[in-house]
């Protein structure tokens, strides 16, 4: 009977965190998405930039009489953040068709260092504060990101996040064998792992969701410690498909 409760709690929990995402987990600052005529998508391969800052989502300003140059540079970095492997064209707003986006300017002078690959937009130095009022809705950045997905050439031990509605969200995944699969449970050090894997610094939300018994688990748990860095660096190893009814949901943030 006990157990029979729990399934029905968890089923319950799931309902709530997939049908309230903003509401139960919220929303943390750095999160990328793409816009285009009012609409939103994980999918989109091109759009006008939007960030999540201080509790709304907004656009990021390019104007040099702003002192703020968005170059290939940050474009790149953005499409990465987005899980492109980068961009093949970036614009502003007066010069693509994406429509008029209502949403108010929340970054300006973004800089990316052309020394290394960074994944984060939000690792980039920027500025919140004070938006120049040369930052109108002619001056929000667009991106084109080549279609081509980061983990389309994935490595054992790669992980990705799936089915979530922002990039820094979702199902954990782990490739291994040849075959991208779930994890059953993550404690906070295997979350903070998997968040730091991706770029991130830590994992404000852990949770589980119900999953599918056909689809493939191969850590019941990571295992990690607060040192580590990668799934690599973790005890547990995938030797043979965990068994088990529910999913590792985790949400990565910049704190």
């Amino acid at each position: 009977m006990s157990a029979m409760l729990s399934h029905i709690y968890l089923l319950l929990f799931t309902s709530l965190l997939l049908t309230n995402r903003d509401t139960v987990q919220g929303q943390y600052d750095g999160a990328l998405r793409l816009w285009r005529n009012g609409q939103t998508s994980l999918a989109y391969t091109f759009g006008r930039v939007q960030v999540y800052l201080k509790g709304q989502c907004g656009n990021v300003c390019w104007n040099s009489n702003a002192d703020s140059v968005f170059t290939k540079q940050e474009a790149d970095v953005t499409c990465r953040n987005l899980g492109y492997i980068g961009s093949s064209y970036y614009s502003t707003s007066s010069n693509d068709n994406y429509g008029v986006d209502p949403s108010p300017t929340l970054m300006y002078r973004v800089h990316c260092p052309s020394t290394d690959n960074r994944l984060l937009l939000m690792s980039c130095s920027h500025d919140t504060d004070t938006i120049s009022s040369h930052c109108t809705d002619a001056n929000d950045v667009g991106v084109l990101c080549y279609s081509s997905r980061i983990w389309f050439d994935p490595y054992p031990g790669m992980v990705r996040l799936s089915g979530g509605d922002y990039i820094n969200e979702g199902l954990v995944e782990v490739y291994y064998n040849g075959v991208w699969g779930k994890v059953c449970n993550l404690l906070s050090h295997d979350a903070n792992t998997i968040c730091k894997q991706l770029g991130y610094t830590s994992s404000p939300l852990n949770a589980t969701v119900v999953g599918l018994p056909s689809q493939v688990h191969w850590y019941n748990s990571l295992q990690c410690s607060s040192l580590s860095d990668c799934v690599h660096e973790c005890s547990s190893l995938p030797t043979i498909p965990a068994t088990c009814f529910h999913s590792a949901y985790i949400h990565c943030g910049m704190t």
